[in-house]
């Protein structure tokens, strides 16, 4: 039995995680349909539970730790907090992507409440509007 460079499976880990990751963003959020606030709470679950499995099963194999493990799963990880937003956190990214902030500002929106900006305003506004109770 052979083994991977660590540079291949490097490479191969990402590729095949972003490919999944992407496929599951567009299946489970993108084109689901309208669902609330517990249904995206649950959504966002099993985005976490994808990512705690890929450091599971990894456990230090790749140079950088978790936060190359974790990298791949960002735009789905952004999407599945999201979708799981309540309250006052909820207003203010609704407002902030549908409002008139500027890009930095929504970006920062972005990077302190979900941890990431990784997706595109567009993209986050279709996210939010498979909310039921995104009335934009």
């Amino acid at each position: 039995m052979s083994t991977l460079s660590q540079t291949t499976f490097t490479a191969l880990y990402r590729r095949i995680s972003a490919n999944l990751s992407e496929h599951i963003l567009h299946r489970q959020i993108l084109f689901r349909g309208t669902f609330n606030a517990a249904e995206g709470r649950a959504i966002l679950a099993e985005c976490e539970l994808f990512l705690e499995t890929c450091n599971a099963a990894l456990a230090g194999s790749l140079p950088g730790g978790k936060v190359r493990v974790e990298a791949p799963w960002g735009k789905l990880l952004q999407a599945g907090r999201l979708i799981a937003l309540e309250g006052d956190f909820w207003d203010d990214v609704v407002d902030s992507t549908f409002g008139i902030s500027d890009q930095e500002e929504w970006k920062k929106t972005m990077r302190t409440v979900t941890s990431y900006s990784d997706l595109s305003r567009e993209t986050v506004k279709n996210i939010l509007r498979r909310r039921d109770d995104c009335h934009t």
